[in-house]
């Protein structure tokens, strides 16, 4: 399976923030969200982090993880932290 890249990375808006860099690393924290029963986490959110194996799925992936983020407010504003 191929690790994407997300470019540029995003950053969550934890303490300290979280940089997510990959769909590899975008997979672990809906992991750990998971875990912590985190509202919003769709079922179909981590298999399709997990099993993006082209750029169009990378990319509806990102899409999907990056409205999942926004919509829980969990992005940083661009402008902010480091």
């Amino acid at each position: 399976m191929p690790n994407f890249t997300i470019e540029p990375p995003l950053t969550i808006s934890e303490d300290p923030p979280i940089v997510i860099g990959s769909l590899g690393e975008a997979a672990a924290f809906v992991r750990q969200a998971l875990s912590q029963n985190i509202n919003g986490v769709t079922p179909e959110l981590l298999p399709r982090l997990e099993r993006a194996a082209t750029p169009q799925q990378a990319e509806e992936a990102f899409i999907m993880f990056k409205g999942w983020l926004e919509d829980n407010g969990l992005m940083e504003d661009e402008g902010e932290g480091t």
